[in-house]
């Protein structure tokens, strides 16, 4: 896990008495490894400050946020906002953020990144990013919803005028590939411009409503961008993680293919089996959940930039933890979008969810549900049972395309992906 902060965060040098820290978490070991390395390398510097804000992206970062409000001095004073739709109504409600149960992360975000702007006062608050998992990504492509978002919070920086160490602190949280994650920062440059151009609470709700306008013109146009990809569809199960629903777009789009969660890992091999008994050869990659998350997202993408050459089918299997999740997915889409339009031929992928987030969504070709190992169609019929043996199991150990499970490897964290030609 690559934690180090860009050679742009370590030189900005700010002087206010207030500063606030982004967490986007990682679960478990990963979040207690990712604090102490940003402890120990003395990142963010906090013997000058009185107040910090700690503004936790999901429901694992707010681990982090405790480990890292434990670790602070005495006299600097904290505050915990957590963005996560799931926290208890009785800690939002202490931090003064508006809860939705059941509605956006987004928005709470948002509006809890507003509070804190007006509770510590008019001071400007600095964004450090601490990342667990997509540093990897960096090289990579934007993709279209975040590259509209990109593109609109840099110029509403500059229209704001406001100062070169809040634009590159925004800019900095810009270098995470991570929709929910952007959108805050969206949310905290236009907390930033509304600070900066007023203090009349009139003009700032004002602002508030053009910021609610604005992201949903974003949504929409990136919802144009995802269509034009053939990506564009609508989860049955995780609505509130989606960047369109969280912008208030419910309507799924026609032939929008609904993803099921694989939950097993037996359920992966089933998918394994069930593409060589289609195909007639299969090839079949492992990523232990040990490897850390840039190091598998590179291999990922490697592998699947070496598949795209390959007129054959490939499953690639790797273990699930948090924030590790979504680097492996955009990994592979890239690869799938630079790929497919050369080769002519869809790309299948199976994700399964054990967390509670959102799986990333295609409406290319079908999805198979680890539950029952049915092909879903797009054309919305019920599924149809297709269970496969233990023989075709075995004939891909015995040929050696098959990697069997290492034991420590937990039954219910493995995603799989499929890449495919549909016949």
């Amino acid at each position: 896990m690559q934690l180090e902060m860009q050679s742009s965060h370590s030189t900005i040098k700010m002087r206010e008495s207030v500063r606030s820290i982004f967490l986007s978490g990682a679960k478990g070991a990963c979040s207690r490894i990712a604090t102490k390395r940003l402890l120990s390398r003395r990142s963010v510097e906090l013997h000058d400050c009185k107040h910090v804000v700690l503004i936790s992206v999901g429901q694992s970062a707010c681990q982090m946020a405790e480990t890292y409000r434990a670790a602070m001095p005495e006299n600097v004073r904290s505050t915990a906002i957590l963005s996560d739709a799931l926290c208890p109504d009785e800690v939002l409600g202490a931090l003064r953020v508006r809860h939705e149960r059941g509605g956006a992360s987004t928005r709470i975000f948002a509006d809890g990144v507003r509070n804190a702007v007006r509770t510590v006062g008019t001071e400007a608050v600095g964004v450090f990013l601490l990342s667990a998992g997509h540093q990897a990504m960096l090289s990579t492509p934007p993709f279209g919803v975040e590259h509209s978002m990109r593109n609109e919070i840099q110029q509403l920086l500059v229209s704001s005028k406001a100062r070169s160490d809040e634009i590159m602190a925004v800019r900095n949280a810009l270098s995470v590939i991570d929709d929910r994650t952007l959108m805050a920062a969206l949310g905290l440059s236009r907390a930033i411009s509304v600070r900066l151009s007023t203090e009349s609470p009139s003009e700032a709700k004002s602002a508030a409503a053009a910021w609610t306008r604005e992201t949903r013109r974003i949504a929409q146009d990136s919802h144009k961008i995802l269509e034009r990809y053939g990506l564009a569809g609508t989860t049955e199960r995780f609505p509130c993680d989606h960047i369109m629903t969280a912008s208030g777009i419910n309507v799924p789009p026609e032939n929008a293919l609904r993803l099921v969660p694989v939950t097993t890992y037996n359920d992966g091999i089933r998918a394994a089996s069930e593409a060589a008994k289609r195909f007639g050869w299969v090839k079949v990659h492992h990523f232990s959940t040990a490897l850390s998350a840039d190091r598998a997202a590179n291999e990922i993408f490697r592998v699947a930039r070496e598949t795209a050459s390959v007129r054959r089918p490939t499953v690639v299997l790797f273990g699930q933890n948090g924030a590790r999740k979504r680097s492996h997915e955009l990994a592979l889409c890239f690869a799938i979008l630079e790929e497919r339009d050369r080769l002519n031929r869809p790309w299948v992928l199976l994700s399964g969810c054990t967390t509670g987030e959102s799986i990333f969504e295609t409406s290319i070709g079908a999805v198979v549900d680890g539950g029952s190992s049915a092909w879903i169609r797009q054309s919305g019929v019920e599924p149809r049972t297709n269970l496969i043996g233990d023989a075709a199991r075995q004939a891909l150990e015995v040929s050696g395309d098959l990697l069997v499970a290492n034991e420590r490897i937990n039954p219910l964290n493995l995603d799989v992906l499929f890449l495919g030609e549909q016949q």
